[in-house]
């Protein structure tokens, strides 16, 4: 979450990434160690546990870890990059949080009871 905040406030730190990973840059694959790469162990590890336990139905925890963060760094892009204007009162804790519940509704296991949800 600090991360998308410093981006809305300071978006040329996400172009200098994104234009540092086109050119092959050193930095690109020291950010990507440091922070992409920890961030989607972390989440596979998360679908992983709750997939072991019953709660989420089976799949690659890890594709479904870069699946949820697509979502949240596709909308960053459309309006950091491409400056697509934000609701009024749209903040990115309330952004990512939509997203947390779309994806993990999706990641339900199949069966589970209306009141279980």
């Amino acid at each position: 979450m600090h991360f998308l905040q410093e981006i809305q406030r300071d978006p040329s730190l996400m172009r200098l990434l994104l234009f540092s990973a086109l050119e092959g840059h050193e930095l690109s694959e020291m950010f990507f160690r440091s922070r992409v790469r920890r961030l989607h162990e972390f989440l596979a590890d998360y679908i992983r546990s709750g997939t072991a336990d019953g709660r989420f139905r089976p799949l690659d925890p890890l594709l479904a870890g870069r699946a949820f963060l697509g979502m949240v760094f596709h909308n960053l892009l459309i309006h950091e990059l491409f400056g697509v204007k934000r609701d009024a009162g749209q903040d990115v804790e309330g952004v990512v949080g939509t997203f947390v519940v779309l994806f993990l509704r999706g990641l339900e296991a199949d069966g589970r009871s209306e009141a279980a949800r």
